[in-house]
């Protein structure tokens, strides 16, 4: 680990300073698999969230929301309606 510019002296150009130094690039060097794992892992659940969001919708809307309460519209377990109580 050095924090010598990228360039080589040799190539006549300005050489270009890293973004990290010491510490701080051993760390992401590191630790780069677990990032890009967590990483895949929020996407992944963001992924799961929206699938969730759909069914739930779809189930309130075959309940009646938001037309009717949705004490009225409450289902069965096999998707019938039950008869509401006056």
């Amino acid at each position: 680990m050095s924090t010598t510019p990228t360039d080589a002296p040799q190539t006549g150009q300005k050489p270009r300073p890293r973004l990290l130094h010491g510490l701080n690039w051993l760390v992401v060097r590191q630790h780069r698999a677990l990032m890009i794992a967590v990483l895949a892992m929020t996407v992944l659940g963001s992924i799961w969230i929206v699938h969730c969001r759909g069914q739930m919708h779809d189930l309130l809307t075959a309940a009646g929301w938001p037309d009717k309460p949705l004490a009225e519209g409450r289902c069965t377990r096999r998707g019938t309606p039950t008869p509401s109580t006056p």
